[in-house]
């Protein structure tokens, strides 16, 4: 497990990314994505409750309801969880996770890309333990630090806002050290992860600059430009990631995809 962020400027930093800023740049292809992790859980727990712990945009609590689901979710940021349940009418809390200690077990609990953005990853996967109820499961993905795309300057997943990285061996380690048995364990390696490296590499801080300038553009003065330019960037994704359809297959074999996604259950006992 690989740490990055001090801690004593951690609160700002997710603070600076994760107000209106970020839900506008949620799109269809976040609905994707949430279809996809969809897939994995239901493999496990096909229904049931699920609760979204770190649920961003409201995806995958919108995608499991249609699935059939009971939904909750849950985000530190007052600004996300008041839009998700506005928008989609579904039951979140937000502000401090104790708040879910009144709230009964669920079949399902989903770490989407949260994890990294814990300052104490394992104290978070401690906290969360008894939220699961008996033969329920745990659903984690979160970036692989041992992916190829991790070699350059370029990979999407260095943020300033991510403080822990986990590879296969370690993300097995911390759950089983904080009280889960492993049941499953891949990589996944999406369309776009190349082409991703290959932009902000090129772009290196204009990237950075583009994406506050489009965050923090409230009256949509470059609504328009950044659409074509989205649409653009979409197509060339798409035709990059078929183009290396082999090549990606392969690192996901080798489990070194640029996510890991595990899914994991309460051992017997109280654990650690």
């Amino acid at each position: 497990m690989v740490y990055m962020e001090p801690a004593s400027r951690v609160d700002d930093v997710q603070r600076e990314h994760f107000g209106e800023g970020y839900l506008r740049r949620r799109g269809r292809f976040d609905h994707r994505k949430a279809r996809r992790r969809l897939r994995v859980i239901r493999r496990y727990r096909p229904t049931g409750r699920l609760l979204d712990f770190g649920c961003g945009g409201g995806e995958l609590l919108v995608e499991a309801r249609n699935a059939g689901y009971r939904v909750v979710g849950f985000d530190l940021s007052a600004t996300v969880g008041s839009y998700v349940r506005q928008r989609y009418g579904c039951e979140v809390y937000w502000g401090e996770p104790a708040r879910l200690d009144l709230v009964e077990p669920f079949d399902v609990v989903a770490l989407s890309h949260v994890l990294e953005h814990a300052v104490e990853p394992l104290d978070m996967l401690r906290s969360i333990r008894h939220l699961i109820a008996p033969r329920g499961v745990l659903y984690v993905a979160t970036p692989n630090v041992r992916c190829w795309e991790a070699r350059f300057a370029g990979w999407a997943a260095y943020e300033p806002y991510h403080c822990s990285y986990f590879s296969p061996s370690t993300l097995t380690a911390a759950l089983e050290r904080t009280g889960y048995q492993v049941i499953t364990l891949h990589t996944w390696e999406p369309l776009s992860a190349w082409l991703n490296v290959a932009v902000r590499g090129l772009l290196r801080e204009r990237y950075a600059t583009i994406r506050r300038t489009v965050e923090g553009d409230s009256r949509g003065r470059y609504r328009h430009r950044y659409r074509i330019a989205m649409a653009l960037l979409t197509a060339l994704r798409l035709g990059t990631g078929a183009a290396l359809t082999p090549f990606r297959l392969l690192q996901q074999f080798l489990l070194k995809g640029e996510e890991l996604v595990c899914v994991a259950t309460p051992s017997a006992g109280d654990g650690p």
